[in-house]
């Protein structure tokens, strides 16, 4: 996950926050519309997005653990 988000060039910008969805956008792990489906689902289920993504994404624990450690780096200016 790193290594996809380094050569994306992916920083968030000052004053903004690094969101889950857009950390695996651009890593490559979902596109925009699923992006926004899942946001939408876990929005009606009054659920967070890490575990609408595990249950009905499809991706893994082990992904979005990743993106979620990826996710503090950025917000703490580590990366």
């Amino acid at each position: 996950l790193e290594a996809e988000l380094g050569s994306e060039s992916f920083r968030a910008q000052d004053g903004t926050e690094a969101r889950l969805g857009e950390l695996l956008l651009a890593a490559g792990f979902l596109n925009e519309i699923l992006v926004h489906a899942f946001i939408e689902m876990a929005k009606e289920k009054n659920l967070p997005l890490e575990h609408v993504l595990i249950r009905d994404g499809e991706l893994s624990k082990s992904i979005v653990a990743q993106a979620l450690k990826m996710q503090r780096r950025v917000r703490e200016n580590r990366i």
